[in-house]
């Protein structure tokens, strides 16, 4: 049975897709949230190597250490100028002190710093930009022992912010997050466009379907009237005009039958009709099925090959009709014989009809179930009699099967489940 997009298969294919974007949204969050935390983990872990190995090197006498040592116990004998001059030159050197240390170690962040006490709070000297206040990311601590620490006999460290902490990181994942986001909007665009066109097919669709059960209707009308005029015709005329007559009682009921088979099988697709499924007799089925036609082709030859005495659970006059029409058909593609078989196969039943007329090609066998395909031009018919075998068919839990030689004809084979 083909597949039919309603309303609510739309809404359920929207959410579906809208759940999926808001799903890849939410992973994409996850990877970047995750990346970050790595870089950020594999950072502090470099800055803060960086700093112990700067207290290391500033741990015994050194120039430079006697200098940070003058400036903390505000010592200008030592060091013979201002205070302010002092805290400004050791602030410059330990600057470009630590900028050095950094650099080497492939941090090139911008920083700002303080020496403090760790009893107190007291800031003995910082950088000209450093602020006082509470900093979550990028706020590094570390002591500064040894002889510092010794010659003021206080507990002096050394507090390092980064500037620009966040940006470190941003940098390095703009490359995955910009095309992250491309292809999620253009995902998003492809899926707003998808479900625009899965509308306009269900409202296409829906249009098709109301235009031919009008018409249909229409047609059956003057159909009608025709037949009940070529009655009384018929009745008044003499043999003369009986040929004609009859010619034309045949193409009405051609279009007759066509049109019936149009409108039960928009019925079968709007599901305005449900399959009433009872026990049936195949064999009897299939004998009531081959006289209908027989009789309304005489010349033809019927070969009934039944070995099937078990009954099935189907629709009887949708089943009927699906017979009728693979027999149609084999009428309408071959000149020769036509054999009906019927067989039980495990918890199946096989109903085949075969012909030995032209036969299809094989690119072409996945088409002929389509409605309004058909196979070769100049033959009667509107292409809607496979389809209605394969949708009521599989609406009864069966399947049908062609297998088909160009040249040597072809067997279509319904298998339709046995009655428990």
């Amino acid at each position: 049975m083909p597949y039919r997009i309603t309303r609510e298969k739309s809404y359920i294919i929207m959410l579906v897709i809208i759940l999926s974007l808001v799903g890849l949204g939410f992973i994409q969050y996850l990877m970047l949230r995750s990346n970050l935390t790595v870089s950020k983990e594999k950072y502090d872990q470099r800055i803060a190597e960086t700093l112990a190995l700067t207290g290391d090197e500033i741990y015994n006498r050194t120039p430079f250490s006697n200098l940070l040592s003058a400036i903390i116990r505000q010592d200008t004998v030592t060091f013979p100028i201002g205070l302010d001059s002092l805290k400004s030159a050791g602030s410059q050197f330990y600057r470009m002190y630590l900028t050095d240390r950094l650099t080497r170690a492939g941090i090139s962040s911008t920083f700002e710093f303080a020496v403090k006490d760790r009893i107190n709070g007291d800031i003995y000297f910082s950088s000209e930009q450093f602020e006082q206040g509470f900093q979550e990311e990028g706020n590094y601590k570390i002591p500064i022992e040894g002889i510092i620490a010794s010659d003021c006999r206080c507990a002096p460290y050394l507090n390092i912010r980064i500037v620009d902490y966040n940006r470190q990181f941003w940098n390095n994942v703009w490359w995955y997050v910009i095309p992250a986001i491309i292809f999620l909007v253009l995902l998003t665009a492809g899926f707003v466009l998808l479900i625009r066109i899965v509308r306009e097919q269900r409202f296409l669709n829906e249009v098709k379907n109301d235009f031919i059960n009008h018409l249909t209707h229409e047609i059956k009308t003057p159909v009608f009237a025709s037949s009940l005029s070529l009655k009384i015709l018929e009745q008044k005329s003499g043999p003369d005009l009986m040929p004609y007559i009859q010619t034309a009682r045949t193409k009405i009921e051609f279009v007759k039958m066509n049109v019936e088979k149009i409108l039960e099988l928009a019925s079968l697709e709007n599901s305005n009709k449900v399959l009433k499924l009872e026990t049936i007799e195949t064999a009897k089925l299939v004998g009531e099925s081959v006289k209908n036609i027989q009789e309304l082709n005489p010349e033809r030859e019927f070969i009934v090959q039944s070995e099937c005495d078990c009954e099935v659970l189907a629709d009887s006059y949708h089943l009927k009709n699906a017979v009728i029409n693979l027999l149609e058909n084999a009428i309408k593609f071959s000149n020769d014989r036509i054999e009906i078989g019927c067989e039980a196969a495990d918890s199946m039943v096989r109903i085949s009809i075969r012909d030995y007329g032209e036969g299809i090609d094989p690119e072409l066998r996945d088409d002929i179930f389509k409605k309004f395909f058909r196979a070769r031009n100049g033959v009667p018919g509107f292409g809607i009699g496979l389809s209605y075998v394969k949708q009521v068919v599989s609406m009864m839990g069966g399947s049908i099967s062609i297998e088909s030689t160009p040249g040597r004809g072809s067997l279509f084979t319904i298998h339709i489940p046995k009655s428990r």
